[in-house]
């Protein structure tokens, strides 16, 4: 009998069997580019805890992955998980050798600065832009 709940006193030696069903969860993989524009379908996946999970990042011509791998792997958790996979359109190299990404249609430096104690972290700025 399936019971989603047991209760009582029990009298005499009893045996009573319980089975356990993981809990799904959803694995939501989404591709914008950094002015926010979906450059593929969405992955949705269900998942129960503890499954692993590999999924390669399509490629685009002329668009670099920002900030992050190819591959997103995992175990998955007891939550619903979204991964965010971000694009920048490359416009080549400024002559610093810095690659140069295009950034609602003006050209752009990305700063990978993770060790200042500004705490930038990753930053667009654009040329002639300042941070104060």
């Amino acid at each position: 009998m399936d019971q989603p709940h047991v209760t009582g006193v029990i009298q005499a030696d009893t045996e009573i069997d319980v089975y356990y069903t993981k809990q799904t969860y959803t694995l939501t993989v989404r591709f914008p580019d950094i002015n926010g524009n979906e450059m593929t379908d969405t992955i949705v996946q269900q998942l129960q805890t503890g499954d692993t999970y590999r999924i390669t990042a399509p490629t685009f011509e002329n668009y670099e992955i920002v900030g992050g791998s190819n591959v997103i792997e995992g175990t998955m958790s007891g939550q619903n998980r979204e991964v965010i996979v971000t694009y920048a359109e490359t416009a080549g190299t400024n002559e610093e050798g810095q690659r140069i990404y295009t950034l609602t249609g003006r050209p752009s430096v990305m700063i990978n600065d993770y060790m200042t104690p500004l705490g930038l972290g990753e930053v667009n700025r654009g040329y002639g832009e300042a941070i104060e």
